[in-house]
């Protein structure tokens, strides 16, 4: 793994019920060169598996109703263990800053902050 592409990926457990913490790290990846959401992996690194289906339903409403503009996710599933990790692409942005709607108020994010730490 290249030093950008550690920089700019997030290892996740399972998404958050709290979908502008979710579009604040979606925010910041496109804010900045872009990055990768790999969900379905533990702090330590372990492969824990996932319902892509519900992780991806999650992201689809932070991309859609929280991202301001909507973000465009690309994914795909990676079967390690009999287990499935989702991982969530997030482009650069290309149409200037992008921000959260947070408390009917656009909060725009310019670097990459943890999920979970937000």
């Amino acid at each position: 793994q290249s030093v950008a592409e550690a920089q700019f990926s997030e290892l996740l457990y399972e998404l958050e019920s709290i979908p502008e913490k979710i579009a604040k790290t979606l925010v910041a990846f496109a804010n900045t060169a872009g990055g990768k959401l790999v969900i379905g992996v533990s702090d330590q690194k372990e492969i824990i598996g996932i319902d892509p289906e519900e992780e991806k339903f999650a992201l689809q409403i932070a991309a859609s109703k929280y991202c301001i503009p909507a973000i465009s996710l690309v994914y795909s599933e990676a079967e390690i263990d009999n287990k499935t990790v989702l991982i969530a692409e997030v482009a650069p942005g290309s149409a200037g800053p992008l921000g959260v709607l947070v408390d009917a108020a656009v909060e725009v994010v310019d670097a990459v902050a943890p999920a979970e730490a937000q």
